[in-house]
């Protein structure tokens, strides 16, 4: 049993505050290898990547060969390349598994690291970390580990993970091994976290405080300094109290993107059916008539397709974010952000586009109408001229 300790709670708290602890920042950043054509090959690929840098050591690849997938055809196309944020998975991704090693990332290092042109970030405050990337049912997740002896205060969270991306980053591309570190956002995921020992007696295992800041969440996990014997114990147990709701974050925010993506692809549709519709002279009126009527089609099947898209992925996530957090070991430090992440609502857009559409349509019709109307007036007229002449033709001959 988890339960999170609230604001009020936490003031009371502040005159016995809990010891020092491991800070730690939340992420996506799996290991892929785009050249791999083998699965058990991305294992040793990554291996190999991982043991030729100086500064990573204690490497650990627990993934079972059964736990990877089949590899892709000979002759399958892989296709262009699409960015970390709306990708289905990446290759390789186990379905179960872990990828763990040690970094050390030089202080004197980390300034020109962490530059972004004229705005230099401030020091992270730390320079040994532990990376572990857990796969889980969903996809993956990462944890950065701070392994400093330091005050968590002292520590910029969201800054180690960007340090380590990028170091990591950096140094695989100079070994030329074809590794690279994936990147979803938001890594660093917003929140700063510690880990440490509950100060007083408790209930649970690992008990969930959240701090009331400004800018980014900052909770701590305390755990039962009696039920671990030391905080590597406890982190382990962390990991695996959180991995399964990080996974699924990831993983939803993968589809939110991709769906994101889709509506804005229908709103430039949208616009441009729009733009056609305005154009004036007869070229416009010949392309509100005969052109319109195909564009207008697709839209329409699109909006339809978004809005069944939409529904199936909010029935899906609350299926999923209601699995995961009914597991027993789950301590729900994420459950608000899950549910942030299944609330999508593109109905505005989508009901532009209908609306759009049903406008151009009746516009098209009356246009058209109006084309029959004065066809078949001209045609009449036509018709009884000719009428009439062969009738005056007849009387004339007779």
């Amino acid at each position: 049993m988890t339960s999170d300790i609230v604001f009020s709670e936490r003031q009371l708290d502040a005159q016995h505050p809990a010891p020092r602890g491991r800070p730690l920042g939340f992420a996506c950043m799996p290991f892929e290898v785009p050249l791999t054509r083998s699965p058990q090959e991305w294992v040793n690929d990554v291996r190999r990547g991982l043991e030729q840098m100086a500064t990573v050591s204690n490497i650990r690849i627990d993934v079972a060969p059964e736990h990877l997938p089949e590899p892709p055809d000979d002759g399958e196309d892989d296709g262009e390349p699409v960015h970390d944020n709306y990708r289905d998975s990446f290759w390789v991704e186990p379905v179960f598994g872990a990828i763990a090693f040690d970094v050390h990332i030089p202080v004197r290092l980390q300034k020109d690291i962490l530059a972004d042109g004229v705005v230099i970030r401030r020091r992270v405050g730390a320079e040994q970390f532990r990376v572990s990337t857990v796969y889980g049912f969903e996809g993956p997740c990462t944890f950065i580990w701070v392994l400093d002896e330091v005050d968590p205060s002292d520590v910029d969270v969201s800054g180690a993970v960007i340090l380590v991306h990028r170091f990591m980053s950096k140094e695989l591309e100079r070994g030329a091994t074809g590794v690279r570190m994936a990147r979803v956002g938001p890594s660093p995921f917003h929140m700063n976290a510690v880990l440490c020992a509950a100060g007083e007696p408790q209930e649970e295992e690992i008990a969930v405080v959240r701090l009331a800041m400004y800018g980014y969440e900052s909770v701590e996990f305390r755990y039962d300094p009696d039920l671990f014997d030391s905080i590597e114990e406890a982190a382990a147990a962390l990991e695996g109290a959180l991995s399964s709701q990080l996974c699924l974050y990831y993983w939803l925010v993968r589809m939110k993107n991709q769906h994101a993506k889709s509506i804005g692809d229908l709103a430039q549709k949208t616009q441009n059916l729009v733009k056609f519709h305005s154009q004036g002279g007869v070229g416009g009126w010949l392309t509100r008539l005969f052109r319109t009527s195909g564009e207008a089609r697709k839209l329409g099947l699109l909006a339809l397709g978004a809005r069944t898209t939409e529904a199936e992925q909010a029935r899906g996530a609350a299926a999923a974010i209601k699995t995961v957090l009914a597991q027993s070991d789950t301590v729900p430090a994420f459950e608000p952000y899950l549910h942030e992440l299944a609330e999508v609502d593109n109905e505005a857009s989508i009901s532009n586009a209908r609306e759009v559409v049903q406008f151009v349509e009746a516009g098209r019709r009356s246009e058209f109408e109006v084309l029959m109307i004065s066809a078949a007036t001209v045609l009449g007229g036509v018709a009884g001229g000719v009428v009439g002449f062969i009738a005056t033709s007849a009387a004339g001959g007779t």
